[in-house]
């Protein structure tokens, strides 16, 4: 009798490509990771996070080159987009390499999800974490910025999205800064129990403005100066770490509390809040619930900043490692 083995093929390995596009901030890239670690659960396939090609990528651990750096810079013509595109199309280029046997990496760059109040898997929130992860020269940044705030845990955030004409094109409109005083007054008031609150905002201006005219809330508004994420370049560098404080301030708030002048929820907020299990709260006039991103359980929310080990590629059926401790970004008096 004659036995043949049969070689397994290789899984697909996919690499999500972190660029920047005019129609994709942060959280938007987020989304579009997370989606792409669900179909690699779902498809069998490597997946593997590459942001050499973005500002952030200096500040994570990420940073460490993975087999196919130079692959991907060599082929970044090839990179196959999906920024507001079909899912549809998305999920065939992918079924499609997989059953060619493609050998060379699928090179992918995604902001799509299934949906946009879709909770991940626990997998695909550590995986989230892990790339997050921050240098150790950014955790000291961090701490150092929270000790000149004067943060300490808990505390809640409460985030005021003006929107792309404030963060992009710098245009003030006072009109649209007085319509949210009335909100922060409201969710800022001591005998609401509002004390230990921290006020972030993509707008540089409106900060500015609400300094001046709410001058007993200044200890409170954080002085950072955002960017666009794929709007800036290198000499941004400030605005991006400033934009990166605002981000782990999230990861780490005990809520967020969120306007937005959009009929939809910043992508900044919503995937922090989506990863790392923090409430969200809509605080629009017409949206005073909670909203539906919020985790089920506050009980099973876990530490953040990633994993205790970086994991730069993960398989698909590998399991999740236990989540560090607090200390890799402890915050002063936490």
């Amino acid at each position: 009798m004659q036995f043949i083995c049969k070689m397994q093929k290789p899984p697909l390995h996919v690499i999500a490509v972190w660029m920047q596009d005019p129609l994709a901030g942060f959280g938007d890239l987020l989304r579009g990771t997370m989606h792409l670690c669900h179909l690699s659960q779902q498809l069998h396939f490597t997946l593997t996070i590459d942001a050499q090609m973005h500002p952030v990528c200096k500040h994570l651990l990420l940073q460490n080159a993975h087999d196919h750096s130079e692959y991907v810079i060599q082929n970044k013509h090839a990179v196959h987009r999906f920024i507001n595109g079909d899912k549809q199309e998305l999920f065939n280029v992918i079924t499609n390499a997989i059953h060619a046997g493609q050998t060379h990496p699928l090179l992918i760059f995604s902001n799509l999800t299934v949906s946009m109040n879709v909770i991940p898997n626990i997998q695909t929130k550590s995986y989230i974490r892990n790339i997050l992860t921050p240098t150790q020269a950014f955790k000291t940044t961090f701490n150092c910025m929270c000790t000149n705030f004067k943060i300490n845990r808990p505390y809640t955030v409460i985030h005021i999205r003006m929107g792309d004409e404030d963060l992009v094109h710098n245009t003030v409109i006072p009109e649209k800064y007085k319509n949210v005083l009335n909100i922060i007054d409201t969710h800022t008031n001591k005998r609401n129990n509002q004390t230990n609150v921290h006020i972030i905002s993509d707008s540089w201006n409106f900060k500015q403005h609400l300094g001046a005219v709410r001058p007993h809330l200044a200890n409170r508004i954080i002085p950072t100066k955002p960017v666009h994420l794929s709007h800036s370049t290198e000499a941004d560098a400030d605005m991006i770490k400033d934009t990166l404080f605002d981000l782990y301030l999230l990861m780490n708030a005990t809520a967020i509390k969120t306007y937005t002048n959009y009929t939809w929820v910043s992508g900044f907020v919503q995937w922090v809040s989506h990863a790392f299990n923090v409430p969200l709260i809509r605080i629009n006039p017409e949206f005073c619930k909670m909203n539906a991103s919020m985790p089920p359980s506050l009980q099973q929310r876990q530490p953040r900043f990633g994993l205790s080990s970086p994991m730069h590629t993960m398989q698909y059926m590998q399991p999740a490692k236990p989540v560090a401790s607090l200390k890799m970004m402890q915050l002063k008096n936490a």
